[in-house]
């Protein structure tokens, strides 16, 4: 037995001189779904970050913020509201072309 293939045996007579093997994955280790997403969902355009965020969210995000600070690199400081990419503040945060924050970057 393999670990993560599925057992099996099977009695095999003596008169028998070659047999095919094949193993299985154990259903535990099926994947249920597939999703393809075309892309990276990070693009870098010299001083522009592009996020696709769909693959960093879980759905249970209520806030901007809270969707923000699941995007790798960002962060939200949770007293002053400043977001920073790898520590640095930001200057803008764009959505579809218009200025989300009106201005501010903090949330």
């Amino acid at each position: 037995m393999r670990l993560g293939y599925s057992p099996f045996q099977q009695v095999i007579p003596s008169t028998q001189k070659e047999i095919d093997i094949v193993l299985y994955l154990a259903d535990e280790n099926m994947l249920m779904e597939v999703e393809v997403i075309e892309g990276t969902p990070i693009k870098n355009r010299g001083d522009t970050l592009s996020y696709f965020v769909h693959p960093f969210s879980d759905g249970t995000e209520e806030k901007v913020e809270e969707l923000l600070a699941k995007l790798p690199g960002l962060s939200v400081d949770q007293r002053s509201g400043t977001i920073k990419y790898q520590g640095k503040e930001i200057k803008k945060i764009l959505l579809d072309g218009d200025d989300l924050m009106g201005g501010t970057t903090k949330c």
